[in-house]
């Protein structure tokens, strides 16, 4: 692949991902236009991969955090790229792209995804919202699924899937040096009690508010899965689990990532449930001694913390009763207006009924309804100002799409789980590729259970792009599968 070309491409998108919220998209679309006609010729679908990856997972959030300068929008740049060589490979408008057609089994999987859309769609023709909240809500839905069209719709060679799979281990290990410059020089030097969410790595956030630390917090856990089972079967080495190790101890306990001591117990049950000749009852034993020894490390550390920090003294009951009614509370707003994470959902069934807006309970408010930024509000954002809306997820999803369309796009993510784990036992597979099929029940477990946690799981681009990724590579998988079943019939 061109080293010009790559760098060609990478210049282009950050020019037009720091064009466009200043100059606006009239003209980020212009300068796009002119200067990505000429590469046409020579992009490759690996090199869109490869861009995308690093954009999101790298290169946007090092700009935005260290600079100052905003190139997020580069990542959905290339997304829309990726659409626009899968369509030329579709026409047949250049010989050297080999459009594939593909079964890939996942059709009932695509249905509900696009039941999620068409509630998305239909519930935004009838708000209307401005231009600048459609195209927010929707970039990380629409525009970086064109990974997962490329692969499906392309001819993407197992080894180049390899070396993706590779480079997110070098971006999770890159994590390291990052996030202790930023404990080290950032974080220690805020005052105010929120000054270990600076602590984001290379994900998307700033200096002064902080940032995307929960989709780290799974992308590190994530690849820490993918190293163990790489591992298992020899693919990875222990210097490179043990790297894997450093980065997310050194990151969970310098940043106070409590959500990491849940990834573990998710972790060690799926493991159990796993395991061979282990009877359900050391299974669930061993799981109940695991989560009552993270249960009291969180309970120890939270008591640690306040006699260090704090002349208010609370018992830990108090505590966690305190902890237990803002989680599902929705009347309780804390100094920031916002209500629990858990609580937001219980907040959206408390502001929505069948009998009032049956057309809003059901499929939603439209793209952009939660969206607060310079340019303005989402209709329910303005609605319920200055209340924040859409802390999860789950509470994002059912504000858009409504009801149909949250519990169509959790079915997404559960059939592909689903799918995933009857593939994990492939043996006529490579050993990277056992590895990655291994891991990814896991890792679709873990988005799945975040999708209540953190609204970044769809409202920031390296999680979308990892599940997007993860959905590519099972398709690759099936695929090739279903040409051997062919072949040896």
């Amino acid at each position: 692949m061109n080293i010009a070309i790559q760098l060609y491409f990478i210049v282009l998108a950050l020019l037009v991902g720091f064009a466009t919220p200043i100059l606006g998209w009239k003209y980020a679309i212009m300068i796009f236009g002119v200067s990505f006609a000429p590469a046409l010729l020579f992009i490759t679908p690996e090199l869109i991969l490869f861009i995308t990856l690093i954009f999101g997972l790298i290169i946007d959030g090092v700009f935005e955090y260290f600079f100052n300068i905003v190139v997020h929008w580069s990542v959905y740049i290339v997304g829309l790229a990726g659409y626009l060589i899968s369509l030329m490979a579709a026409t047949r408008s250049v010989s050297k792209f080999s459009p594939k057609s593909i079964d890939t089994g996942i059709s009932t999987h695509i249905l509900f995804f696009f039941l999620f859309i068409a509630c998305l769609a239909v519930s935004t023709l009838n708000t209307r919202p401005g231009l600048y909240h459609l195209i927010v809500s929707v970039r990380d839905y629409f525009f970086l699924m064109s990974a997962y069209v490329i692969v499906v719709r392309m001819q993407i060679n197992d080894a180049f899937l390899q070396r993706l799979w590779k480079f997110l281990f070098y971006c999770a290990v890159v994590q390291l040096p990052v996030t202790l410059y930023q404990f080290l020089f950032i974080a220690r030097n805020r005052l105010d009690a929120t000054r270990w969410d600076a602590i984001v790595g290379t994900f998307i956030g700033t200096k002064s508010g902080g940032g995307d630390s929960g989709g780290l917090t799974i992308f590190l856990f994530s690849i820490l899965v993918l190293a163990i089972e790489l591992r298992k079967s020899g693919a990875v080495s222990k210097g490179n689990l043990l790297a894997i190790l450093i980065t997310i101890v050194t990151f969970v306990a310098i940043a106070e990532v409590k959500v990491a001591f849940v990834l573990l117990s998710v972790i060690a049950f799926w493991n159990l449930i796993g395991a061979k000749k282990v009877t359900i009852f050391t299974r669930l034993a061993t799981f109940a001694g695991f989560a009552a020894f993270i249960i009291g490390l969180t309970w120890f550390y939270d008591e640690f913390r306040q006699d260090t920090s704090s002349t208010q003294v609370v018992s830990g009951e108090e505590r966690l009763e305190k902890t237990l009614k803002y989680t599902i509370d929705p009347t309780l707003i804390d100094q920031s207006s916002t209500v629990g994470r858990v609580a937001s959902i219980f907040l959206w069934g408390a502001k929505n009924s069948v009998e009032r807006e049956p057309l809003s309970f059901f499929i939603g408010n439209g793209a952009g309804s939660t969206v607060s930024s310079r340019d303005g509000l989402g209709a329910v954002a303005k609605k319920y100002y200055p209340l924040r809306m859409d802390i999860n997820a789950v509470a994002l999803l059912l504000w858009d799409s409504g009801l149909i369309g949250a519990i169509s796009y959790g079915l997404f993510v559960l059939l592909i789980l689903r799918k995933a784990i009857a593939s994990r036992n492939d043996e006529t597979s490579s050993i990277w590729v056992k590895g990655y099929l291994a891991a990814i029940p896991q890792i679709l477990f873990f988005y799945f259970l975040s999708l209540f946690y953190n609204k970044g799981m769809v409202a920031n681009s390296p999680a979308t792009q990892l599940m997007f990724f993860i959905f590519a590579a099972l398709a690759s998988n099936w695929y090739a599968h279903k040409q051997k079943t062919v072949y040896k019939g």
